[in-house]
């Protein structure tokens, strides 16, 4: 998958493992199932989210990130994707894409307007993961028991 930030690549992730794809799907089935009869949709990827500077037109938006999964309201939704800001963004961690997700793409997130951002550790030791990027103030830690928020990060 590709993703870019102002039209250049910060990272062609490596092909999805099963257990990767299992995880995001589940997690995705289960919040699509939740929001069933309210006025937004979960979507895993591979799904383009455009994040404007400003009112580009769609061909001008240089901003496209493809997160594991989103939450998102549906009126933004058109035959592109999605423009603007997930309600919810979740990446699954690997150990190829835990810096850039926990440190570049949170960073956009976070400037765009993301209101909530979960990193899964499904693949990474929270030490590892923590050491390699740190961990964001605010970043939900998805594990077996449910979403738990670091110490200090409520």
């Amino acid at each position: 998958f590709f993703d870019g930030v102002n039209s250049e690549s910060i990272g062609i992730t490596e092909n999805m493992s099963n257990k990767h794809q299992t995880i995001a799907l589940e997690l995705g089935r289960q919040f699509a199932n939740y929001l069933l009869d309210k006025e937004c949709q979960a979507i895993i990827a591979p799904f383009d989210v455009r994040i404007p500077n400003g009112y580009e037109k769609v061909e001008e938006i240089k901003t496209v990130v493809q997160p594991d999964i989103i939450v998102i309201a549906l009126p933004n939704l058109d035959n592109y994707g999605y423009r603007g800001a997930p309600g919810l963004v979740i990446e699954i961690l690997s150990p190829a894409t835990a810096k850039k997700d926990l440190q570049e793409k949170y960073r956009l997130y976070e400037r765009s307007g993301v209101k909530e951002y979960c990193s899964c550790r499904a693949f990474l030791p929270e030490q590892q993961a923590a050491s390699q990027a740190g961990i964001p103030a605010r970043t939900a830690v998805c594990s077996g028991a449910g979403i738990k928020y670091p110490e200090g990060n409520r």
